[in-house]
Formats: structure tokens, sequence, C-alpha cells
């Protein structure tokens, strides 16, 4: 008899616990839902970015463009230099440098030397 009292008690508080919480959870106005975190661009919609400030002579847009590490600013340039715009990677890669991008502009430099490899890119994609 004694453990059936105290399961009673038990449930008896749990209960009560239970009904103040949802008390205080419907007093409270709702809280808005916290806005989904953006995905990252892909290296190619980077890329296009790149592309647009370039073609717009626009130097503060492209310096923040390459100042985020999301995407990779190699696979930026990369993704630029397959879409033959090696100006636009030159100007991307001098645009914020820093340790993790110092060596891009003489990558740049040594692509444009050598036609890029268009159709083996390709391949590798697909």
């Amino acid at each position: 008899m004694i453990r059936m009292t105290k399961r009673i008690r038990v449930a008896l508080v749990v209960s009560i616990l239970l009904a103040t919480t949802v008390a205080r959870a419907q007093d409270d106005p709702a809280t808005p839902p916290a806005p989904p975190v953006p995905k990252p661009d892909t290296p190619r919609q980077a890329a296009q970015r790149v592309v647009v400030a370039f073609a717009a002579k626009n130097a503060a847009g492209l310096k923040a463009l390459a100042a985020t590490d999301d995407p990779d600013p190699w696979l930026v340039v990369d993704a630029l230099l397959f879409r033959t715009q090696a100006e636009a990677a030159d100007a991307f890669a001098r645009s914020a440098p820093r340790k993790d991008t110092e060596k891009l502009p003489a990558y740049v430099a040594s692509v444009r030397e050598k036609p890029y490899d268009v159709e083996a890119k390709k391949l590798l994609v697909a």
C-alpha cells in the first residue's frame, strides 16, 4: 500500500509540473521561428556573382565576394577559369589577399599562359 501512495505522489507531482509548464508556455507570446540559415553559394554560383561584379566594375562587391571562405576561393577561381573568365578570375584573386589565397594570382597567371582544358574539365565533372 505504501508503494501505491509513492507512485500516486510521483504522478501527482509530475502532473502539476507539466501543467504549470504548459500554462506558462501558453501565457508567453509566441516567438517567431528563427529564419532559415541560407546555404552558402556553390563555386559556380559564386563565380557567376564574380562575373557580374567584374562586368559592373564593382570593386567593393568583388572584394566582398573574395573575402569569404565559403565557397573556397580556389574553387571559385577554378569555376571562373572553366568559364574562360580569366580576367574576372585574376581580379577576384587579387581582391582580398590573405594567407590562404596569396598564391591564387600566380595560379591564375600560370593558367593564362597555358590554355585551360575545358574539355578535360567537362569530362571530370560529368
